[in-house]
């Protein structure tokens, strides 16, 4: 247990020590007075009423607010699509050990058993083969096909009032 006195404890030495102080003093007699007659005065305040037209008013400015535009999500697959496809395409193409896993991936569709064989390859050539410009290569073209889809969203449809 500390051996500091506890805030309450002071605050209650304190009030006594300067009532005290009050009972020899005009001045601060006069002044605890008005203090006290202060606090009685707050305690007697209510929290002020809202306006009584503050719903409609909140409702009026939603309604007002801009309808966002809907996202064409076809549109914004599409572009992710064509967006990894050419990843895809840049890293089968990038170098011979990254072509050879796309050899590989062609003969996947004559077998499963091929799969797991172009799997252990493209594994082998990203840990040979020159694999870091490919991979900030695909990611560029990641990043670019996100910032069309996020200008798309920003953009408001073609209204079809005709």
């Amino acid at each position: 247990m500390s051996s500091c006195p506890s805030a309450e404890d002071l605050l209650l030495s304190h009030a006594e020590r300067t009532g005290e102080h009050a009972r020899g003093c005009v001045a601060c007699q006069s002044l605890l007075a008005e203090h006290e007659a202060l606090e009685r005065a707050l305690f007697q305040l209510t929290d002020p009423a809202p306006p009584a037209d503050l719903v409609s008013r909140v409702m009026a400015s939603v309604r007002a607010a801009p309808v966002p535009a809907p996202v064409n999500v076809r549109l914004a697959l599409g572009i992710v699509a064509v967006a990894l496809a050419a990843g895809v395409a840049l890293l089968l193409a990038s170098d011979a050990a990254l072509g050879q896993m796309g050899g590989t991936l062609a003969r996947l569709l004559l077998g499963a058993r091929s799969f797991a064989g172009g799997l252990w390859t493209g594994v082998r050539a990203l840990r040979e083969g020159a694999a870091l410009p490919v991979l900030v290569a695909m990611m560029l073209a990641f990043l670019a096909s996100l910032a069309a889809v996020q200008r798309l969203v920003a953009r408001p449809l073609p209204s079809s009032d005709t």
